[in-house]
C-alpha cells in the first residue's frame, strides 16, 4: 500500500503559452491541474494500473501559512488509523547532482567522529614526546590511542545498533521518510566498522609524526581506491545499492586500516611501534590524548551543528522568497561544497605542520617553532587568497558546474558564493593559528579559537542577521542575511585569533630568553 501526499501543495512549472495557470505567486498556484497534486494524481494512476494500493492525499499543507507546511503533513499522517508500506511526499524540486546523498552525508561523513577526537589528540601527544627524547611515552600514546579507538568502536556500535537513537538522529536532519530506511541501513554498517575507520584515518596522523608523510598520504589513497573499486562491484555490478555502498565504504576502511598496521606493527625502523603493553590503557595518559584531541572533535561537532541550524534557518526564511526553501537549501549545498574544496587545503597544511610544531616545541627549539607557524600562515594564507580570486570571479560558472540552470537560482547560488567567502583570505592564518596551540600542548585555547568560528559567533548570528541586516538594509532579504553571517563571523574570529597569537609571541620570546 503506498500513500502519496504533498508538503508544499502550490508548487507548479514553467506556464506554456496554451496552457496558463493562475499564480498565486513565482513557480506557485492553488490550481490542482496546473500543481504538483497533478503529476502526484497521475503517479497514483499508473501505480494502481500495476496493481498497487494508493491513496492519494490532496490536503493543502500551505494554506494562509506556508510557514508550517513542514508540520502540517504529520498531522495529515497520523489522521491515517492505518500504515502504509510506501510513503511519498511528491515536490517539483529540480534534480541537483549530489542531492540523493544528502541524508547519509550528513548523517555518516559530517557528523562528529570519535576517531577524531582520539586520533588527533594522540598524534599531538607522541608528537611532543618524541620532541622530548621520550619515545616510551610516544609508544604509549600510539598504544593508548588504539585501545580507546576499540572502546569508541564499542560505543558507536551501540548507537548505530540502537533504533530509537538512529531515528532520533534522522529525525534531527529531517529525513523524509522515502530515506530513512536507506540512511538507517548505511548509519549501521559504518558503524558495526567504524574500529576500521579509527585506524586507518585516526592512526593514520602517527605515520606523519614519524616523518613519513609519502606513506601516511599513500595509506589514505590505498582506502579511496579500494573503495571506489568496491563500490563498482557491488552497486554497478551486483545492484546492492545503498546497502553495497555502505560496504564497499567499510573494506576501504579495511585497505587503510590494513596499510596503517602494517606499518606499525610490521617493520622495524619506525621511530615508534605498536606494542601490546602499551595499550594499557593509563588515565593520566587517556585524559591528556581527549584533552589534545578535543579541538579536532569541536571542528566536527561544531560543522554538524552549524549545518542543522543553516539548513532550519534556510527552510525559514527561503520559503517567504521567490526563491523557495528548497531552491534555498540547493544553493547552501553548493556553497558548502565550495567551502569545503577551498578549507580542505588550509586543513591540510595546518595538521602537516602540527608534528613539526609538538616535535621542536618540546624539544625547546623556539625559534624554529615561530618560523614553522610563520611559514604555515604565509602558505595557507597564498592558498587562501587563490581561492577567493577563483570563488569571486568564477561564481557564475561553478554555479553551473553543479547543475543548477534556472536564471534565478544561478543569480543567487552566485551571491551567496561571493558573500559567504568575503574573508576567505585570511581564513587560512585561522585555522594554522588554532591548530598551533593544540600542536604545542595548549588544547584550551585551541577549543576556544576553533569554537569563535564554528559556534560562538556563527550560530548567535545565523539568527541575528536576518533580523537585523533588512532592517539596516532593506534591499537585503533575511535570506540574503543568513549568508552574511559567515563572513562576520570569520572576521570576529580572525581578530580574536589576532590577539592570541600576539599574546603567544610575546611568551615565546620569554620562552627563548629563559632556554637561551
Amino acid at each position: 500500500s503506498i500513500l502519496i501526499y504533498h508538503t508544499h501543495t502550490h508548487e507548479a512549472y514553467e506556464q506554456a503559452a496554451d496552457d496558463q495557470y493562475v499564480a498565486i505567486e513565482a513557480w506557485r498556484t492553488m490550481d490542482e491541474d496546473h500543481s504538483v497534486v497533478r503529476v502526484g494524481e497521475e503517479l497514483a494512476r499508473l501505480l494502481r494500473e500495476r496493481d498497487f494500493e494508493v491513496v492519494h492525499d490532496t490536503t493543502d499543507h500551505e494554506q494562509n501559512d506556508l510557514k508550517t507546511a513542514y508540520t502540517r503533513p504529520m498531522e495529515t499522517l497520523q489522521s491515517y488509523d492505518r500504515r502504509f508500506d510506501l510513503y511519498i511526499d511528491l515536490h517539483r524540486d529540480a534534480y541537483l547532482d549530489g542531492m540523493e546523498t544528502a541524508v547519509v552525508d550528513s548523517n555518516g561523513a559530517r557528523l562528529a567522529p570519535l576517531m577524531m577526537l582520539i586520533g588527533n589528540g594522540g598524534n599531538a601527544l607522541a608528537a611532543l614526546r618524541l620532541g622530548e627524547g621520550k619515545r616510551d611515552d610516544a609508544e604509549r600514546a600510539l598504544g593508548n590511542v588504539v585501545s580507546l579507538s576499540l572502546v569508541a568502536a564499542v560505543i558507536v556500535l551501540v548507537i548505530g545498533w540502537n533504533p530509537a537513537l538512529v531515528s532520533w538522529v534522522l529525525d534531527l536532519a529531517s529525513a523524509t521518510p522515502e530515506v530513512r530506511p536507506y540512511a538507517q541501513t548505511f548509519i549501521q554498517i559504518l558503524c558495526a566498522g567504524f574500529i576500521l575507520q579509527c585506524i586507518g584515518l585516526g592512526v593514520n596522523n602517527f605515520i606523519r609524526t614519524c616523518g613519513a608523510p609519502n606513506r601516511a598520504l599513500g595509506t589514505m589513497v590505498i582506502g579511496l581506491v579500494g573503495s571506489v573499486a568496491f563500490n563498482a562491484l557491488f552497486v554497478l555490478a551486483l545492484g546492492w545499492g545503498v546497502m553495497g555502498s555502505a560496504l564497499a565504504t567499510v573494506l576501504g576502511w579495511a585497505c587503510s586500516c590494513l596499510a596503517v598496521l602494517q606499518y606499525f606493527c610490521l617493520r622495524s625502523d619506525v621511530p615508534m611501534r605498536l606494542r601490546l603493553p602499551a595499550m594499557r590503557l593509563s588515565f593520566s595518559m587517556d585524559r591528556t590524548i581527549l584533552a589534545f584531541g578535543l579541538p579536532s572533535f569541536c571542528v566536527q561537532a561544531g560543522m554538524a551543528i552549524v549545518n542543522f541550524v543553516i539548513n532550519f534557518q534556510l527552510v525559514k526564511y527561503g520559503a517567504l522568497t521567490p526563491i523557495g526553501a528548497d531552491d534555498a537549501l540547493a544553493a547552501i549545498g553548493v556553497v558548502q561544497r565550495i567551502g569545503q574544496f577551498s578549507v580542505m587545503p588550509l586543513i591540510g597544511i595546518a595538521i602537516a605542520l602540527q608534528p613539526l610544531l609538538g616535535f621542536n616545541y618540546g624539544a625547546h627549539n623556539v625559534n624554529r617553532v615561530r618560523k614553522t607557524l610563520w611559514y604555515g600562515i604565509g602558505a595557507a594564507s597564498s592558498i587562501s587568497v587563490l581561492m577567493f580570486i577563483i570563488v569571486e570571479v568564477f561564481a557564475v560558472p561553478i554555479a553551473h558546474a553543479f547543475g543548477i540552470s534556472h536564471d534565478g537560482l544561478v543569480d543567487f547560488t552566485a551571491f551567496a558564493i561571493r558573500v559567504q567567502f568575503l574573508m576567505l583570505p585570511f581564513v587560512g592564518f585561522q585555522i594554522v593559528s588554532s591548530n598551533y596551540f593544540q600542536a604545542t600542548g595548549q588544547p584550551a585555547k585551541s577549543v576556544f579559537l576553533t569554537l569563535t568560528r564554528q559556534i560562538l559567533f556563527l550560530v548567535p548570528l545565523l539568527y541575528l542577521m536576518p533580523v537585523v541586516l533588512p532592517q539596516l538594509f532593506p534591499q537585503f532579504t533575511g535570506l540574503d542575511a543568513l549568508y552574511f553571517a559567515a563572513p562576520v563571523a570569520d572576521f570576529l574570529s580572525i581578530f580574536t585569533t589576532a590577539i592570541f597569537v600576539a599574546w603567544e609571541m610575546v611568551r615565546l620570546r620569554k620562552l627563548a630568553a629563559m632556554y637561551d
